[in-house]
C-alpha cells in the first residue's frame, strides 16, 4: 500500500462518535456499544482519565489539533494528539500518531498515561489477531508521512 501512496485509507469500523451515540442510546440498543466498540470505550475511558476530555470534547480538540499540526510535529505534539484521538474513540488514528514516534518516544507524557502507553503498544503485538487485522492493514501504511488520521 505504501508504494501506491494513497490519499486516504478507509477501514470498516465505527467512529468514536457512532460508538458514543450507541452508548448514549443503550436503553434502545442494549449491549450494541459494548459489542461493537467495547475496546474503544475502554481505551477512551483510560485516555479521558488523563486528558480530562470526554469523547465529544476530545473529538473537537482532535480536530483543532489536526488543523494546527505542523509538518514535523514534536514527539510531545504526537503524544498529545494520540491521547486526544484515543479519548475521542479513534484508536486507529491515535495509533497512526503513536507509530510515527521513535520507539523511545512511545512513553507516558503529554496526555498519555503509563497504562495507555501499554495499551497502545499492545496493538503492535496483537495487530494480526481479529479484530486488530483492520489496524494491521491500514495502520502501518497510515503511519507514513502523508496521512495524519
Amino acid at each position: 500500500m505504501a508504494a501506491f501512496g494513497p490519499d486516504i485509507i478507509a477501514i470498516e469500523n465505527l467512529s468514536g462518535e457512532s460508538v458514543h451515540a450507541l452508548k448514549t442510546y443503550e436503553a434502545v440498543y442494549p449491549e450494541s456499544a459494548d459489542w461493537f466498540g467495547g475496546r474503544f470505550l475502554r481505551l477512551a475511558a483510560v485516555a479521558e482519565a488523563e486528558t480530562g476530555l470526554g469523547m465529544p470534547a476530545a473529538e473537537a480538540e482532535a480536530r483543532r489539533l489536526l488543523a494546527a499540526l505542523p509538518e514535523n510535529p514534536t514527539p510531545a505534539q504526537r503524544r498529545r494528539l494520540a491521547a486526544v484521538l484515543t479519548a475521542a474513540g479513534d484508536a486507529y488514528s491515535a495509533l497512526v500518531q503513536w507509530w510515527r514516534l521513535d520507539a523511545a518516544e512511545r512513553r507516558a507524557g503529554d496526555g498519555i498515561s503509563g497504562e495507555l502507553a501499554v495499551l497502545l503498544d499492545e496493538y503492535e503485538t496483537r495487530r494480526n489477531e481479529k479484530p486488530y487485522d483492520r489496524c494491521a492493514s491500514g495502520g502501518p501504511s497510515g503511519s507514513g508521512p502523508r496521512l495524519s488520521r
